[in-house]
């Protein structure tokens, strides 16, 4: 896979062992769902982080605030940060946000990027205290590797009311009409079945959706379009409202 996109910007991430700090490494492959993030060596990064890496590399975002939901160990995050963006890092255990921090620090983000938690449940009910913590609107929020096909519905459902809160949020307050959510998956883990269901969800929340970009299986490049993908990457943004 070509994960010279985050050798680029010399990303180094601890990562955790049996739930435990280990080495530095090159980069890992984040998850908020799996605490033991083996090595680079072992486990390049996902095709998931690949193609969110590379909209972010596409795409201008220096000055941007972006929001990360499940960072992992934050390689996609404290890339966005290498490019000129202020991210907001998330994860929802406390052993999540101790390694975020040490990852900032290592990458040497501090001034850029933060790293909170979010509520075990990522509910609407969160939103206000949620926003409370933050100062500036969102212009990206993003999530990779956060759906497979073991997931379930309610899980995705709560992922896209929280999602759908802060953009309608922004909408209405007039402090960001422009914002959207990017979210990135493995397609080796993650069945088409899933991703109906993900973008029927989404509907249902007013959001509507684009695929643009797939990471190619027969040669490993990055497209708009590929029959036999690794890796998709889709935008979502508020549809208009009717108040």
């Amino acid at each position: 896979m070509n994960y010279a996109i985050f050798h680029d910007l010399d990303i180094k991430l601890k990562h955790r062992n049996n739930g435990m700090m280990d080495q530095v490494v090159e980069e890992s492959t984040p998850s908020s769902q799996y605490p033991n993030i083996s090595s680079f060596d072992e486990n390049d990064p996902s095709s998931s982080n690949i193609v969110m890496g590379q909209f972010l590399k596409d795409n201008i975002i220096r000055g941007q605030t972006i929001l990360e939901i499940g960072s992992g160990s934050g390689i996609c995050g404290l890339y966005a940060a290498k490019l000129g963006a202020n991210v907001i890092l998330t994860e929802k255990e406390i052993e999540g946000i101790h390694l975020l921090n040490e990852n900032i620090k290592l990458n040497e983000c501090t001034l850029s990027s933060v790293a909170i938690g979010l509520s075990p449940v990522m509910g609407i009910h969160s939103l206000p205290s949620f926003i409370n913590l933050i100062s500036r609107p969102f212009d990206i929020i993003m999530a990779s590797d956060l759906i497979q096909s073991s997931f379930s519905v309610e899980s995705i459902l709560q992922m896209f009311s929280f999602v759908s809160a802060i953009l309608k949020s922004q909408y209405h307050s007039n402090t960001s009409s422009s914002s959207y959510f990017l979210m990135s998956y493995n397609c080796e883990t993650t069945s088409e079945l899933t991703i109906r269901k993900t973008i029927e969800i989404a509907d249902r929340f007013g959001l509507k959706s684009e695929r643009i970009i797939n990471m190619n299986n027969d040669n490993n490049t990055i497209s708009s379009t590929s029959t036999t993908p690794l890796g998709q990457l889709w935008k979502f943004e508020p549809k208009v409202y009717i108040i």
